[in-house]
């Protein structure tokens, strides 16, 4: 999925690799690569783990494709995982600019997807029939989470769950538009 030479190594695939990546009888990664160019706001060493949530930092204006993919460990075999879910946390957009937060995704790959009752986000269908949840109010690095077990309503608020049955993969398209 992503270009030969994009990654730190010529000729390497880039990608991100988290481990562990949930409870099943075989150890897995979760691995994400770009399915569309790729070009960060700031050094992609920002990139991975930021406490407990994972980060992809990305440059304003532009609608990139990510593949998310569970593996076995240090492998690129897909990995089958029959129930699984996927939250996206801390949708908001830019007071200095206006710019929102928006996901893509296409609702044949999820069983179901969950937001708050009192949600943020503004969920609506694209002509092309994917499903996009965008941030509809401001933020801050302040209102940021910290850990995922432990959400006050606003974050809770700004943040979608996917239900996913029998699938290693999904895509999404996600900018700062």
């Amino acid at each position: 999925p992503c270009p030969a030479g994009t990654g730190p190594e010529a000729n390497v695939e880039k990608q991100l690799r988290f481990q562990p990546s949930g409870q099943t009888q075989s150890i897995i990664d979760l691995v994400v690569v770009n399915t569309t160019a790729y070009a960060p706001v700031w050094n992609t060493e920002r990139n991975g783990m930021a406490g407990n949530f994972g980060q992809i930092n990305l440059k304003v204006n532009l609608l990139i494709g990510f593949r998310f993919c569970f593996m076995l460990a240090d492998t690129n075999d897909e990995v089958n995982v029959s129930q699984w879910s996927m939250t996206f946390y801390d949708f908001d957009s830019t007071w200095q600019l206006g710019e929102d937060e928006v996901l893509l995704v296409n609702p044949k790959q999820y069983a179901s997807y969950e937001v708050s009752n009192s949600t943020e986000l503004s969920i609506a269908t694209t002509s092309d029939g994917l499903k996009s949840f965008r941030s509809a109010t401001y933020g801050t690095g302040g209102d940021n989470p910290d850990d995922p077990n432990d959400l006050n309503q606003q974050q809770s608020d700004r943040s979608v769950t996917f239900r996913f049955v029998d699938r290693s993969c999904f895509d999404i398209s996600f900018g700062v538009l």
